[in-house]
Order: C-alpha cells, then sequence, then structure tokens
C-alpha cells in the first residue's frame, strides 16, 4: 500500500473501515479494482493511467479528458448508500466543469462534480429533495485532499486541505439508493480535465460519524497524514 491514507477513518466514537478504496496506483486502461474487490471497467472514454501524484514516488492517478465516462462498475452495488451516514475522501485535481464520480439516476443517488465557480460539490438527490453540499472554491488542477461529511442528524459539509466549506442542513432527506452503477469522469467539456488518486467511501449507520464538531479535527489529521504538515 502506497499511499499514506489507510482503510480507516479515526473518530473520536471509534474508526470506520472504508466500505470502498479505490488508489490510482491500482487503475489500468482496462479497469480499477478497489481494496475491497469491487471492480470498475473501461466504459467510453480512455483515462489515462500511472499519472504522477503527490503522495510518494510510487503513488499514482488517474487522468480524465474527455466528456464520456472513463469506469462504470459491473453492478448497482459499489457506491452505493441507502439511507446511511457516510464520508467521502478524495485526493484530487480538477478544472471547473468536471465530473468525479456520479451514482444517481435524474432524481436519486449522488455525484461529484466541480462547479463553474470551482467549488468542489457533492449533490444528494432522494426523488424528492436535491441537497448540495459544496467546499470552498479550488484552484483550478491544483492538488486537494477533501473530505465530505454526510450525517442526517448533523448535516453536511465538505473540507479540502482541512479548511471548511459552508455547514448544511439536509432537512428530510431520505434514502439515495439508485439502480444507476457507479461512474468515473466525464466533464462538461474536454478541457475541463481532472486526476484522482484517491477516492475512499466510509458508509455508517445512522449517527456513526459522531457530532459535526469532530469533523474539523478529523479532516486536519487525515490531510496531515497525506502531506506530512499541519494545514
Amino acid at each position: 500500500d502506497l499511499s499514506p491514507l489507510g482503510n480507516e477513518l479515526a473518530l473520536p466514537g471509534g474508526n470506520i473501515t472504508a466500505a470502498l478504496r479505490f488508489r490510482g496506483e491500482t487503475a489500468t486502461l482496462q479497469d480499477w479494482p478497489s481494496d475491497q474487490g469491487a471492480l470498475l471497467i473501461k466504459s467510453a472514454a480512455t483515462p489515462v493511467a500511472q499519472l504522477e501524484a503527490p503522495f510518494t514516488d510510487g503513488t499514482r492517478a488517474v487522468g480524465f479528458t474527455s466528456t464520456e465516462t472513463a469506469y462504470i462498475a459491473q453492478s448497482a452495488e459499489p457506491g452505493d448508500l441507502g439511507a446511511d451516514d457516510f464520508a467521502l475522501e478524495l485526493v484530487l485535481r480538477a478544472a471547473p466543469g468536471a465530473t468525479i464520480m456520479a451514482k444517481r439516476t435524474e432524481l436519486a443517488g449522488w455525484s461529484l462534480a466541480v462547479a463553474a465557480d470551482g467549488a468542489l460539490t457533492l449533490e444528494l438527490a432522494d426523488e424528492q429533495l436535491t441537497v448540495p453540499i459544496a467546499a470552498q472554491p479550488l484552484v483550478p488542477m491544483a492538488w486537494y485532499h477533501c473530505l465530505f461529511w454526510v450525517s442526517r442528524a448533523a448535516g453536511g459539509r465538505a473540507f479540502c486541505n482541512a479548511r471548511p466549506g459552508p455547514a448544511t442542513m439536509l432537512g428530510e432527506l431520505g434514502s439515495l439508493g439508485s439502480a444507476e452503477p457507479l461512474t468515473v469522469g466525464g466533464s462538461d467539456s474536454p478541457s475541463a480535465g481532472s486526476e484522482l488518486a484517491h477516492f475512499a467511501l466510509f458508509r455508517t449507520p445512522a449517527g456513526g460519524l459522531g457530532s459535526a464538531a469532530s469533523w474539523e479535527a478529523a479532516s486536519r489529521q487525515r490531510f496531515a497524514e497525506l502531506t506530512g504538515v499541519a494545514p
């Protein structure tokens, strides 16, 4: 394991083990296996594999330069969230207009994309309600570590390089279940590219993420583990 970020997210109430974890060094032009066994296979576009990434000499990233998706899951199970609480962790760089990941129909599921203002945004939809959780705007194609926290009781918030975005109340957000498979890559235009070096999904029953007051410290700790420095 070449990445400094492990499979466990440490919280005051105990560690949470990743339900999905994709590392850039394991990706190929044909597929991308997760540490847990789930497999993404090549979709419409061809990814750029084994790009250098800012971890260690052996860590790699995957590049996406097409408007089409590059990988797709073999079933609807990977990335399914239902009504659970969860955290999403990414190490990436991207331009406005880039889609990082998506698992949703038009009405239900979740997606991660970079808005026109540069804010990396997680959009949640339950067929009745759509809620965006936005990070602070990112510098185009600069590397970031981002953690999105989603708790039905405590709300949602994003931390990129440990700096908080606005707190978001989730209201009566229901199940995010979607029959669509998880996809990676895509953009509004070919110039809106991105690179992804690490993606992890930490899924837990409602309440498992603890208090929102603990999220900033946990995000700072993960950023420090990645970079070796405090934010």
